[in-house]
C-alpha cells in the first residue's frame, strides 16, 4: 500500500497536514480531548482545520501522543497535498537525500569545504 496513487484532489500543504493529523488521530481512536496533556482541544481542532501553523516540537508532541512518528504524519501530508505522486517514491527520494547529508555531514561543518547538496 506504500505506492498508492492520489485518489482525491490535491490540497494545500497546510490542509494536507490538517488532514493528516485528523486522520491519524481518528485511526488511532484518540479524541481531541485525550490530547490535553500536550495541547488544548481547541488548539488541536484549529490544527485539524488548517487554521494554525504548529511548531515542529508541538507536532512531535502530538504525534507521540497518538503513537505515530512525526515523519509518517508529514509524509502523508506531503502526498495528500499533491506535492508528490506516491509514498514509495517520496520515501526513496527522502532516503537518498538523508544519506547524502549523512555522508557529507563532516565536510559540511568544516569551514574549508562546502559541497553541493543537489542530487
Amino acid at each position: 500500500m506504500l505506492g498508492f496513487e492520489q485518489i482525491t484532489k490535491p490540497m494545500s500543504l497546510r490542509d494536507g497536514l490538517a488532514h493528516s493529523l485528523r486522520t491519524a488521530r481518528r485511526a488511532k481512536g484518540v479524541s481531541q480531548e485525550a490530547l490535553d496533556t500536550v495541547s488544548s482541544r481547541t488548539y488541536v481542532s484549529a490544527l485539524e482545520r488548517g487554521l494554525k501553523n504548529p511548531t515542529i516540537e508541538k507536532l512531535d508532541e502530538i504525534a507521540s501522543a497518538i503513537d505515530m512518528h512525526l515523519l509518517a504524519l508529514l509524509t502523508f501530508a506531503y502526498v495528500r497535498s499533491g506535492k508528490h505522486a506516491n509514498v514509495s517514491t517520496l520515501l526513496k527520494e527522502i532516503e537518498e537525500q538523508v544519506q547524502l547529508l549523512i555522508e557529507n555531514e563532516e565536510s559540511l561543518s568544516s569551514p574549508k569545504a562546502t559541497p553541493s547538496l543537489k542530487k
